[in-house]
């Protein structure tokens, strides 16, 4: 499954902005411009894919032992929403691909939510559609006479050739996770529905967002581990995996050697006394560096190794600051590793960065993919616009280069500039003359 598009509509600092995403998207603008909330309206489709409830999305969620398996979204309820709106609204469009078939399917899903409910968060609206089939739709019933509660989130659930069925669930948790369940109560109605919900939720589960810890990382951990945490957790078990194979492990040599200037001839993974295993590079005759010695670059460019190679790789990564730790001249490593990965379709990447060079290191699919977030000085809302329908960037990147254009803050300038003046009045219309003569444009000499 491909994300193809992402909308949001008053949720944080968007008041209503459209991400349009492609196999490795890149984002970019100032601090305090919204990149960060992109990322937690990702993590709120993630909680909706594990089937939480609204407020275990933005708290906290507990697993039986007491661990958390969940650190919820931040700002918690109270900065869900932009400025004072009642409700937020995400719209996420996906395409599913089947394997060995080049027919796809896209539909999209959509919920709302009130978050500042006085009994908690609840669902007003969700539903999910294709061009031609609507899957489910959700409404929160009014109350009834006298204040009673209504009949909580009535659902309809359609069927291929018919007039669908309807369910009272639960407001405060998206119906999403209610429709999959019916496949595991048995219920026959809906099940073409419930079955492209359960699709759905795990491809949204499936999302990682990398935040590589080398701290982390020099954790040991035993061999079979095959999944990798967000902050590296697992890292020399999965590394252990890949190197199973000799064709997968002379790949991931070949990385390696290009990203250090040692000599790197392989890896192992030495046991200790309870049998947890922490890689080590081989380097030359006689040299090895176990991940307690190894740069915290190094480190980070062998997660996203993990990440791409693994068995257990995720459809869709979101990472932070892409190019943190890893030294500029090594950066275009990172890039083609990615850019190589996600081509198959199988992986897909969307990252924040303040890295000038980075965007220089761009192809032309992934520059295509990438967007400005920005926030106009005196403005809350947030803005996002791909990076080559900014106007004139096209024209503009024919003589200038992307780096010179970021790092001065050419991209910002530019929309800031090309908003229209609230005290300006407005411009003329064009209109027809019978005698041959037009309003010249603003600029136009006369003739």
């Amino acid at each position: 499954m491909v994300i193809k598009e992402l909308r949001l509509k008053n949720f944080k600092s968007f008041k209503d902005a459209t991400l349009k995403l492609g196999p490795f998207t890149v984002l970019v603008g100032t601090n305090a411009s919204g990149k960060s909330n992109l990322r937690d309206a990702f993590r709120f489709l993630h909680g909706v894919g594990r089937g939480y409830t609204l407020a275990e999305i933005f708290g906290e969620k507990y697993g039986e032992g007491g661990e958390r398996v969940w650190a919820g979204i931040r700002g918690g309820l109270r900065e869900a929403v932009f400025q004072n709106e009642a409700t937020f609204h995400v719209d996420v469009s996906v395409k599913v691909m089947y394997a060995g078939s080049p027919s796809s399917y896209e539909f999209r899903y959509e919920i709302e939510v009130e978050p500042g409910a006085e009994r908690g968060p609840r669902v007003v609206a969700e539903r999910a559609h294709a061009p031609e089939r609507r899957l489910f739709e959700a409404q929160l019933a009014p109350p009834r006479h006298g204040g009673a509660a209504g009949r909580g989130l009535v659902t309809r659930i359609w069927e291929p050739h018919g007039r669908g069925i309807e369910e009272a669930f639960s407001p405060g948790r998206p119906a999403l996770g209610q429709v999959r369940e019916r496949i595991r109560d048995g219920k026959t109605g809906g099940a073409g529905a419930a079955s492209w919900a359960r699709r759905l939720m795990e491809a949204l589960a499936s999302m990682r967002f990398m935040e590589p810890d080398p701290n982390a990382m020099r954790v040991p951990s035993f061999p079979g581990e095959t999944t990798l945490g967000d902050r590296g957790e697992g890292l020399s078990s999965v590394l252990h995996w890949i190197c199973q194979d000799e064709r997968r492990k002379r790949v991931l040599v070949s990385w390696l050697e290009e990203l250090t200037p040692a000599d790197v001839k392989g890896l192992e993974f030495p046991p200790d006394q309870i049998g947890r295993i922490l890689v080590t590079l081989i380097e030359g005759a006689r040299e090895k560096t176990s991940a307690y010695g190894a740069s915290d670059g190094t480190l980070r460019f062998l997660a996203w190794l993990a990440a791409m190679f693994g068995p257990d790789s995720s459809r869709f990564y979101f990472a932070e600051e892409l190019e943190s730790a890893i030294h500029p001249a090594r950066l275009s490593l990172l890039v083609r590793l990615i850019e190589q990965s996600v081509k198959g379709g199988r992986i897909q990447v969307a990252a924040t960065t303040h890295s000038p060079q980075l965007l220089g290191l761009l192809g032309r699919e992934s520059l295509a993919a990438s967007s400005l977030v920005y926030r106009l000085p005196g403005h809350r809302e947030s803005g996002v616009v791909p990076l080559l329908e900014v106007p004139t960037a096209r024209e503009v990147l024919e003589r200038q280069s992307i780096i010179a254009l970021q790092e001065s803050g050419w991209f910002e300038n530019v929309m800031f500039f090309s908003q229209p003046d609230e005290d300006e009045p407005p411009a003329p219309q064009r209109t027809e003359h019978t005698d041959g003569c037009e309003p010249r444009a603003k600029g136009e000499a006369a003739a």
